[in-house]
Parts: C-alpha cells; sequence; structure tokens
C-alpha cells in the first residue's frame, strides 16, 4: 500500500501540475479534459459500488475473497467529491446551456430556454449534491461496516450490508444515471438519451470488474497474501462478469443507435452524424472492434478466463478502451470536426487517476488482504467453478 499512495502521489503531483500549466495555456481544452478525466475514475468507483451492493444482496460467498480490492474502489467516494469542484469551476466553458444562447440558432435557443429551469447552475450543483450524498450513504456505509467486521464478530453487521446493498441498489442506479444525463449528456443538451445512464454504467461496471482483476493477479504475481486465497474460479467468474459487461455495454450502445435510427430526428441524428464519420467515425469502428469484438472472442473462452496474467492482460485493454469510449463520447462537442487529442488530455487523466489511487491506498492501508471475522470467507477460499 505505501507504495501504492507513492505512486498515486507522484501522479497526482504531476497530473496537476500538468493541468494548472494547461489551464493558462488552453482553458477550454483543459476543461474538457479535466471532464473526461473526471468521469472516468467515478465510472468506475460507481461500478465498484454498485458491484459491491449485487454481491452483498446476492449473499454471493465466491466473491468474498476479492472483496479488498473492490473496498479499495469503493474507498476513494469521498476524495471524489473534492474532485469535483474543479468541474462546477469549468461549467461555463463546458456546457452550452451555461454560456450565452443567443449564439446558438433560434431553434437551439427555443429548446434551451424550455430545459433552463433544469438545466442552470443552481440546480446542476444541487442534484450533483444528492448524488454524492446518495454515493456516500451507500459506499461508506458498506466501506465502515466492513472495517468494523474486522475487529469484531457481529452477525448483525454483515445483515446490516446485505439490507444496505439490497436496498441502496435502485438509489444508486438512479442517481448514476442521472448524474450521467448532468455531467456528460447535457453537453450537447438539445440530444437526449433515456438510455444513456445504462450505457454510461455498463461500461464503469466493466472497468471497475477490471481493477479487482488486475489487483488479484498483481497479488498472485508478488506471493502477497491474497495470492494463497484467490484460485482460478475467482478469475473464471471475474471473466464471466466482464464477458457480460461487454456483451451488455454493446447491447445498449446498439439500442441506443437504432432508437436515434428509426425515430430518424434532426435534432438527435446531428449527434451520431457527429461521431460517425471522418476521425471520429474511425474511432467509432476502434470501439466497435475493441470495446465488443475482440474482447467478446477472447473471453468465450473457457480456459482463457481462469490464468491470471491472461485476464489481466484484458482487464488493461478495457481500461484503455473504456476511456476512448468516453472521450469519444465527449470531445466531438469540443472538436466536430475530428478527432484531436492533446497532451492536457493525458496529464488530466493522471492526476485524477493519482489522487484516487493515493487516497484509496492510505484508507486500505491498515486493513487485512482478506476479510476477517467474515462468515463465508471458508466457502469463498473453498470455491470451485464448473
Amino acid at each position: 500500500m505505501k507504495r501504492a499512495m507513492i505512486l498515486g502521489v507522484v501522479a497526482a503531483v504531476v497530473g496537476l501540475g500538468g493541468v494548472g500549466a494547461g489551464l493558462a495555456v488552453n482553458p477550454k481544452e483543459t476543461a474538457f479534459a479535466y471532464l473526461i478525466a473526471f468521469v472516468y475514475w467515478m465510472s468506475i468507483v460507481l461500478g465498484g459500488l454498485l458491484l459491491l451492493q449485487m454481491m452483498y444482496a446476492a449473499n454471493a460467498r465466491w466473491f468474498v475473497v476479492l472483496k479488498r480490492p473492490m473496498e479499495g474502489v469503493v474507498g476513494t467516494m469521498p476524495i471524489f467529491v473534492l474532485l469535483f469542484l474543479p468541474v462546477i469551476y469549468f461549467i461555463p466553458k463546458l456546457y452550452p446551456w451555461a454560456q450565452d444562447i443567443t449564439q446558438f440558432s433560434p431553434h437551439v435557443q427555443a429548446l434551451l430556454h424550455h430545459k433552463a429551469p433544469y438545466l442552470n447552475q443552481t440546480a446542476f450543483i444541487v442534484r450533483t449534491a444528492v448524488y454524492f450524498v446518495i454515493f456516500l450513504i451507500c459506499g461508506e456505509g458498506l466501506f465502515r461496516w466492513s472495517k468494523r467486521e474486522d475487529s469484531e464478530k457481529n452477525p448483525d453487521l454483515r445483515r446490516k450490508m446485505r439490507k444496505l446493498g439490497a436496498v441502496g441498489i435502485p438509489f444508486t442506479a438512479l442517481a448514476l444515471t442521472f448524474a450521467s444525463f448532468d455531467w456528460i449528456m447535457s453537453l450537447t443538451p438539445v440530444w437526449y438519451s433515456t438510455i444513456f445512464g445504462p450505457y454510461y454504467f455498463a461500461g464503469g461496471f466493466m472497468a471497475a470488474v477490471g481493477v479487482v482483476v488486475i489487483a488479484a493477479w498483481r497479488a498472485h504475481r508478488n506471493g502477497g497474501p491474497l495470492a494463497s486465497y484467490a484460485n482460478s474460479s475467482h478469475f473464471h467468474n471475474m471473466g464471466k462478469l466482464m464477458l457480460v459487461f461487454v456483451i451488455f455495454w454493446t447491447y445498449m450502445a446498439f439500442s441506443q443507435l437504432v432508437i436515434v435510427y428509426m425515430a430518424d430526428l434532426p435534432v438527435e441524428v446531428t449527434w451520431y452524424l457527429t461521431r460517425g464519420f471522418g476521425s471520429w467515425g474511425v474511432i467509432a469502428v476502434v470501439l466497435i472492434l475493441g470495446h465488443f469484438f475482440i474482447p467478446f472472442f477472447i473471453l468465450l473462452n473457457f480456459h482463457f478466463k481462469r490464468v491470471p496474467y491472461k485476464l489481466a492482460a484484458v482487464a488493461v485493454w478495457l481500461l484503455i478502451i473504456h476511456y476512448v469510449d468516453l472521450s469519444w463520447l465527449v470531445l466531438p462537442v469540443l472538436h466536430p470536426h475530428g478527432f484531436h487529442y492533446h497532451w492536457v488530455d493525458f496529464v488530466a487523466w493522471i492526476g485524477v487517476g493519482g489522487v484516487a489511487l493515493a487516497f484509496g491506498a492510505w484508507r486500505m492501508q491498515s486493513r487485512s488482504a482478506v476479510p476477517e471475522n467474515e462468515p463465508f470467507l471458508k466457502a469463498s477460499i473453498s470455491y470451485r467453478s464448473v
């Protein structure tokens, strides 16, 4: 954990220092770069929270030995409240509804005026505060009760965590959905999609599973305590989860495209026209291949999913392609005429990720590698999949 903290601090200093330099050079480019970095890392934390909630709600025993890495991800939630503050500062640079709407056509002005009671800075900030309250109640509740469980044998704690996991899922899902509407979809305020939330969630959940796989693989490689408990069956199950959400992401993406195509409304199709042709169209093809076809056929293999380093390699790829996906959603708003990548995009990604890594490692430094006093620990250790 100490090495992770040091790495995170260095990345945070370098990355956020680069963001500061970017503000002096190109403020608008920096604003978009920071937003992509924020929604990327936040999606992984939210995916991890939903994964943890589902495992508790289902009383899943096999997942117990892998619970610590996921708790490390979910434990970073409080720092994202602070990391959102720059997004508030960047609102006038990011969102057309926060700018002078007279620069747009009369039709767009009419739509923005109609949506003004919802799309305004005060409502945006208040809604985000509500989202974070929900995320923190669910995430911190599970994190702190699990920590208490390490020091005391109390069956009530497990029951509380299961209840919070089950009750919290719909609230987390709704908050995540509306957060994706506000943070990403409202970058194009005249366009909308009712399944944009599940699309955002699918990529984040898949990436969160990938983080757990990478953490478990590193434990195997370094001979950490987790290596004695996580076996090929645990990796196999994580591989199956990755496969499921590769398919689910594709289903959401395809469904959204089909619905927009069938409606054939000018206000909707322009969003795809920007992203479906030219150099952005090339990125769309990369997503079709890299976010679905390549990982889908690899993860179909039974034996592949049981080999830690192979599955970790796929996890790394999916983390990269998830970033490409979010960049494809956000950057065409700033560069509608073609693909453009700025150095500040990379340093912002490093900076936000470094802060999250350092904070998560700091919170986990006193925790054991596997849950103590966990009633299902023995069942998880002896778990074998077929």
